[in-house]
């Protein structure tokens, strides 16, 4: 047959610009049209313009949105479950064509998750008949595609006049077609051939053959494909003769095929037998009987001379069951399916095999199955028996366990009592589970017992009881002659306990021997699901360590595994761990966001375990972030959930994600018992523990029990925290205790640490402690350097609280630098930030800020917090923040560096201002002299030496002329042999009492005194 291109594309230049535009401004596009009108050829010539890869999928009658969802992941090669952030991270473009053959909810499901936002990379371009904008909202870009005009119609007739014969009438065609590209090809057909030119009984023998098996096959195809099913006939004439009949299209690669429209009219005029016949001929051709009966895989029929080459693995076995089904051959089918049933564990194949599997259970044509499917008799119990399980072990893949727990339970025998077992606690149900696990640990089969006692393990620590899961780990005995899966298990549940007490180079090594256990079986679908989850669980404990480097090539190797099975379960646990490393890379945001899709997909899958660990870690995470509301409504909710299903594990975390909320706004009467009440409790696990034992130590500090809390904090968790964690922990509570010295050092080393290690959560909340002690100590330099880098990193890293504070001691900067303005909009911000958030004490702090700065015409938000409606203690921090800061309406006292810089401050503590860490400091407020933490001398009854001192301390570097000192001390005239002695002597008292380098702080020069401080002097001094 001789080669014959597709038919011209002529007339479509505005619709493909317009089109084009549209993807550049939205994800979502809706290309729509009657039959006929050139959509699909429209979409195949935007795609070599756009200059991004274009994949496209088709959708068949029968379909549903997970095969339509399936069959994309498998195109562009994403992790089963990840289509929509795929398509939102990669440049690419995803068109689904012939969209109406899914029903209208099914349409919705598959379609509302792709709704991406505006900084999306990827596009999908969605062809169909009907508008999608009811379906899926008004977001979406609509281009309905009408007819040709008059213009690009007649070049159209031209050019088939051109390769097939001129042929009269195109002015009466155009009119009754009204310029749609199919109807105007059928109208040149019968003018060139007859009125019958489209009536598919008329046709001559050797043509009607041809396109009923074309009809049949329904897919692109070489023409041996079709000479394979009709070797009776002259393949290359009927061909092309139906081509000249524009009956069939030619592809532009050597294969044909049939319009929707031409097809479906074929198949209403084939006789029943004949179209079965045709059908199990079809399915013949594409699988083997021999691959069918063995299964190992798929093969080309000898004849077929690579028709079907495009096709996939997975293709291929829908295609040969959907041809068994419109032969009538069930039974068939259903033995195909089966024989291939592990590729359903493939990346992109449980969602066709569900929809097969829908197709198989219909034994007479319902609304919305597929019209092809021929009537059949029931199938043979086994047969249903083990389609039922292939049912369920694709829900188990898929994460639904609800679904898959209620199948088993209602096809007894379907599974073994094992996976019944692990599906009851998957459900939630803890105490089923446990029944039903203790009743198989006296199996015979010491595989089955060896996993059913890891399950148990696993179930009690989910219920808070380390011992107990310890001792069924120590009665499980030599697990060497289990099969490797088992024993793989069994390593998993030791990582499990190990990780739970904190044991982090045991876990590890369990880890490594669940991983070769898995790799001992080779092609094993099982054992890549077992791989996967090690590696995620390896890159969990690695990003705890702090080992980012690794935790990321651990989870590489997690995510490639993942990607090749379609094991959604297997998925969340990669994303579990994706979402930790994020957060101990620094980017909370990724993090959450991650966190809040898992929550909310397995909830929706109805995997009430795995969505309360998700919704506990996401609570976890919205405290660090510094969003107690959204912690408080996760917590409350896990909490209440996790006690009725008595997992005592994690009820623990859902209160201490409680009491972290009141500590959080200074609610010290209930949250010290609260953490008071945990503190130590077994049912909570190392790294929560830790986190207690740092929240009761700041809560100890702040309500006055200060001995210990800095120990308490540090030593919290040491095998299980890394070196910043532990740092940054006694920072924060040096800084609850007053020990303004130790938490200024420990909050600069914490900082040093973190850009080092590229932590940036931590380098953020470390630099916010130092902005807010160096500004209590009034010194505006650092504290100006820290508070805009911890902003930036806060900002970064999602860190909203901690934002918070450093915008409050940039506020607090500018109000020093007099930019009332720039004070007031950084107030603004934080006060916005606090609401959006539900940070009381912030809210507050910025409030006051506000009106200390600007007065109460700067405050214009009427719901601002009152304190009459705050804890004594949450008034109290929120005060303490606002003396730090210097953010009070009155700051009394003045502070005068090394370089003669002032800073106005509320509080000339000590302790605050470091006096007795510095190597001089003169204190005008208690009129001592500090140097090198000794109290050098008590000014107070030393007025005349006092106003000397003071006079130089007040300006560091500037030289005092004897006559500009006389007037300043003595309050008259110079005169030389009156004063010069007094002075001379006063000045050697002076330096006598700053120490042996007295004569090199005050200096004497050409034209009077200097005074030449240590770099970290401070004079601080009423105002």
């Amino acid at each position: 047959m001789t080669p014959i291109g597709p038919v011209p594309f002529v007339g479509r230049q505005s619709e493909l610009a317009e089109l084009k535009q549209h993807l550049s401004l939205v994800s979502l596009v809706s290309l729509h049209g009657a039959l006929g009108s050139g959509k699909t050829r429209l979409v195949t010539e935007l795609a070599p313009t756009l200059g991004a890869p274009c994949t496209v999928i088709d959708c068949h009658p029968g379909d549903r949105a997970s095969a339509l969802r399936a069959r994309a992941e498998r195109a562009l090669r994403c992790v089963p479950g990840t289509l929509a952030q795929t398509l939102a991270q990669q440049s690419r473009v995803l068109v689904i064509d012939d969209i109406q053959h899914l029903r209208i909810d099914e349409a919705t499901s598959l379609l509302a998750p792709l709704l991406l936002g505006p900084t999306a990379l990827g596009r999908i371009v969605v062809v169909g008949r009907d508008p999608l904008s009811a379906a899926v909202g008004t977001s979406i870009a609509e281009l309905e595609l009408h007819g040709l005009d008059v213009e690009a119609a007649g070049a159209l007739w031209t050019s088939l006049e051109e390769q097939f014969g001129a042929a009269e009438g195109f002015d009466v065609a155009f009119g009754r077609t009204r310029g749609v590209p199919l109807a105007l090809r059928r109208e040149f057909a019968r003018a060139r051939f007859g009125a019958n030119a489209w009536d598919i009984p008329s046709l001559d023998e050797p043509s009607r053959i041809a396109i009923e098996v074309l009809a049949v096959l329904r897919q692109p195809v070489a023409p041996a494909a079709v000479g394979a099913l009709a070797p009776q006939v002259d393949i290359e004439a009927a061909l092309t003769s139906l081509v000249a009949h524009q009956l069939v299209d030619a592809v532009g690669d050597g294969r044909v095929v049939l319009h929707e429209v031409v097809r479906v009219d074929t198949l209403a005029q084939i006789a029943p037998e004949q179209r079965k016949k045709l059908s199990a001929a079809a399915a013949e051709l594409v699988a083997s009987t021999a691959a069918v009966s063995k299964g190992p895989r798929l093969a080309w029929q000898a004849g077929d001379d690579g028709a079907f080459g495009a096709m996939d693995q997975i293709t291929r076995v829908r295609e040969v069951v959907w041809h068994w089904l419109a032969a009538g051959e069930r039974e068939k089918g259903a033995d195909v399916l089966l024989a291939h049933r592990e590729l359903a564990a493939r990346s992109g194949g449980a969602g066709e095999f569900e929809a097969l599997l829908d197709a198989l259970g219909d034994r007479r044509r319902r609304p919305g199955t597929h019209s092809e499917i021929a009537d059949a008799g029931p199938l043979e119990p086994e047969r249903a028996r083990k389609l039922a399980a292939l049912r369920i072990e694709i829900a188990v893949r898929g994460g639904r366990f609800t679904e898959a727990f209620e199948r088993a339970t209602a096809a007894p025998g379907a599974v073994s009592p094992l996976l019944h077992a692990e599906l009851t606690l998957a459900s939630g149900d803890a105490a089923g589970a446990r029944r039903a696990l203790q009743g198989l640990i006296g199996s015979q089969d010491q595989s089955e017992r060896a996993r059913a006692i890891a399950g148990l393990a696993e179930l009690e620590l989910l219920a808070g009881k380390p011992d107990s899961a310890a001792a069924q780990l120590g009665s499980i005995g030599d697990v060497s002659n289990a099969d490797p899966l088992a024993r793989a298990r069994v390593h998993l549940a030791a990582a499990r306990a190990d990780e739970y007490a904190g044991r982090v180079a045991a876990m590890r090594s369990a880890l490594s021997r669940a991983h070769g256990a898995c790799k001992s079986v080779p092609a094993c679908l099982e054992a890549s699901e077992l791989c996967a989850i090690v590696d995620a669980r390896r890159a969990v404990g690695l990003a705890r360590e702090g080992r980012l480097v690794e935790a990321a090539t651990a989870l590489d190797a997690a995510d490639t595994a993942a990607r090749d099975l379609d094991a959604v379960a297997v998925a969340d646990e990669v994303l579990a761990a994706r979402a930790l490393v994020a957060r101990r890379r620094g980017d909370s945001g990724q993090a959450a966001s991650l966190l809040h899709d898992l929550v909310r997909a397995r909830r929706e899958r109805g995997d009430e375990l795995g969505a309360l660990r998700a919704e506990l870690d996401l609570a976890e995470l919205e405290i660090l972030r510094g969003q107690p509301a959204l912690a408080a409504e996760l917590a409350s909710a896990a909490l209440a959930s996790s006690v009725r299903r008595e997992l005592g594990h994690l009820a623990a975390r859902g209160g201490a994600v409680v009491g972290a909320i009141d500590l959080m706004e200074l609610r010290l009467d209930a949250a010290l018992p609260r953490l008071e009440e945990l503190h130590g409790q077994p049912a909570l696990d190392a790294s929560t523990s830790a986190q207690v034992a740092v929240l009761l130590a700041t809560a100890r500090a702040l309500s006055g029990q200060r001995a210990g809390a800095i120990e308490l904090a540090q030593n919290a968790g040491a095998e299980s925290r890394d070196e910043l964690d532990r740092r940054l922990a006694a920072a924060e509570v040096a800084l609850a205790t007053g020990d303004v010295g130790h938490a200024l050092e420990l909050a600069r080393d914490t900082a040093v640490l973190s850009e080092r290690a590229h932590r940036t959560i931590e380098l953020a909340s470390a630099l916010v402690i130092v902005a807010r002690l160096e500004l209590a100590r009034g010194d505006r330099g650092n504290a100006r350097a820290a508070a805009t880098r911890a902003a930036r990193e806060a900002a970064a890293a999602g860190l909203i609280r901690v934002r918070i504070h450093a915008l409050l001691a940039l506020s607090a900067l500018a109000r020093d630098d007099d930019d009332a303005a720039s004070a007031v909009a950084y107030a603004r911000d934080a006060s916005e930030l606090a609401l959006t958030a539900g940070l009381p004490v912030e809210r507050l702090v910025a409030h006051a800020a506000l009106d200390a700065i600007s007065g109460h015409e700067a405050v214009a938000d009427p719901s601002a917090p009152s304190a009459a409606t705050m804890a004594p203690s949450a008034i109290e921090g929120a005060a303490r923040l606002l003396t730090d800061l210097g953010l009070t309406a009155q700051r009394p006292f003045r502070v005068i560096d090394a370089e003669g810089v002032p800073s106005d401050v509320a509080d000339a503590n000590p302790e605050i201002l470091r006096l007795p860490g510095r190597a001089l400091a003169v204190d005008g407020v208690r009129e001592v002299i500090w140097r090198h933490g000794q109290e050098l001398a008590d000014l107070r009854r030393r007025s005349l030496l006092k106003r000397l001192l003071f006079l130089f301390a007040s300006a560091p570097g500037k030289v005092f002329s004897k006559e500009a000192i006389v007037q300043a001390v003595w309050n008259v005239e110079y005169h030389p042999l009156r004063h010069d002695a007094a002075l001379f002597t006063n000045i050697m008292r002076i330096r006598r009492l700053l120490g042996e380098d007295g004569s090199e702080i005050i200096r004497v020069t050409e034209d009077g005194y200097r005074f030449v401080p240590p770099r970290d002097f401070l004079f601080v001094i009423p105002r």
